[in-house]
């Protein structure tokens, strides 16, 4: 990632932002797990802020709505957390609606501390013009996820290559308690599975980013 990709990206989108409207501009960041889609989203935001020299952008990442652990054990679906199934995308796409049309609002955000979901924990406030959303699926074109995309304002892939991606991911997990062995197997079973579908939908994205 180069540092005028984030220069043009920020400067693109306060070019569109009408701060007199209700209706929110809505970022939207994909990629596949360990690509760096949240450190983008940080850096973007502080970014857009500092230029803004207000609190004008936010993050609403779809990791708040992973289905809680207790819902995912008692369907048989926690091994493979992380899969699309594995989230309330009827959830996620509700609230995304809401907050694009103006809504203020208290979404979910996902702990990696307590590898669980936290309800009503991330403030949207009137302020917030624009929301920086970043998840693995949001260009997915399957039942349920494809009308996502068409809320997007602006799409952003990050296009990251798969063997940096494997080894944050690795660290991730072993620093969120698993073995190096259990880590391994995640990566492999789950989280390389996930990264060659999300990798399909890099074509819908307005920018992509290496």
């Amino acid at each position: 990632m180069q540092e005028n990709d984030l220069e043009y990206i920020s400067e693109t989108i306060l070019s569109k932002i009408n701060v007199n409207t209700s209706n929110r501009f809505i970022v939207g960041i994909a990629g596949g797990p360990g690509s760096g889609k949240s450190t983008f989203a940080v850096k973007l935001k502080e970014l857009i802020n500092s230029k803004a020299k207000s609190d004008l952008a936010q993050i609403f990442p779809m990791d708040g709505f992973h289905r809680k652990n207790s819902e995912l054990e008692s369907s048989g679906l926690l091994s493979i957390k992380g899969a699309p199934e594995t989230f309330d995308v009827e959830g996620y796409l509700l609230i995304l609606k809401r907050i694009k049309l103006g809504e203020n609002l208290k979404a979910p955000i996902y702990s990696r501390d307590a590898h669980d979901v936290i309800d009503n924990a991330l403030p949207i406030e009137p302020h917030h013009k624009i929301i920086i959303t970043e998840g693995n699926y949001l260009f997915y074109d399957m039942e349920g996820w494809c009308e996502i995309k068409n809320i997007i304002d602006l799409k952003i892939y990050i296009n990251a290559v798969k063997g940096v991606c494997e080894k944050r991911l690795l660290e991730r997990h072993m620093r969120g308690g698993k073995t190096e062995a259990e880590a391994l197997e995640k990566i492999k079973e789950v989280d390389m599975k996930n990264f060659d579908l999300i990798a399909q939908t890099m074509k819908y994205a307005d920018k992509v980013i290496k």
